[in-house]
């Protein structure tokens, strides 16, 4: 009888222990979400250049690359987003831009950002309308997302949409706060 009860009961910790394990291996491969806030959302940025308006996933560390991002974008997208060099001290910008879209009904939005040690998913969702209207469009959203959340070293930002299509990669590597990037 006890040897029995032995063996009930280390069936019962081994089947504790293996639920366990596959509990926090569920719980480490779907990464941690980070929060972010909306700086800017809009159904038009500008348009790059003369070029054929694609899609762009971006991340932004600092002003300069900042400023050199609004200008592929023409005169209204300076006047769309301010970020100090003091905002970036604190803060890292994701950048999502739809591209041309020929219906005020596009729509592009970050819906969530999961963070999986090195990797960075960040989702998007689309709204693309089957008829067009006259209007052009390119939608785009642009949010903040707190530098905390990175440690120094190189991060890998994949850019999906919700059904988890590979959109972009982008490699950004995050340096001590002490150190200028």
């Amino acid at each position: 009888m006890i040897n029995m009860n032995k063996k009930i009961l280390i069936t019962i910790g081994i089947l504790g222990i293996f639920l366990f394990s596959a509990f926090l291996f569920t719980f480490k491969c779907q990464g941690k979400v980070i929060p972010f806030e909306t700086v800017s959302k809009g159904k038009r940025l500008g348009y790059l250049n003369n070029e054929t308006m694609q899609p762009m996933y971006t991340i932004l560390t600092n002003k300069n690359e900042l400023k050199s991002f609004l200008n592929k974008f023409g005169a209204h997208a300076k006047e769309i987003i301010n970020f100090s060099e003091e905002d970036f001290k604190e803060y890292v910008l994701i950048c999502a831009y739809f591209g041309y879209a020929s219906s005020t009904r596009h729509k592009i939005k970050i819906k969530k950002i999961i963070k999986k040690n090195e990797i960075v998913d960040v989702v998007i969702q689309f709204r693309v309308p089957k008829y067009g209207e006259e209007q052009l469009t390119n939608p785009y959203h642009i949010v903040k997302v707190k530098r905390n959340y990175f440690e120094p070293g190189k991060y890998i930002f994949v850019f999906e949409d919700t059904t988890g299509k590979e959109l972009n990669r982008v490699e950004i590597k995050f340096q001590k706060t002490s150190e200028k990037e």
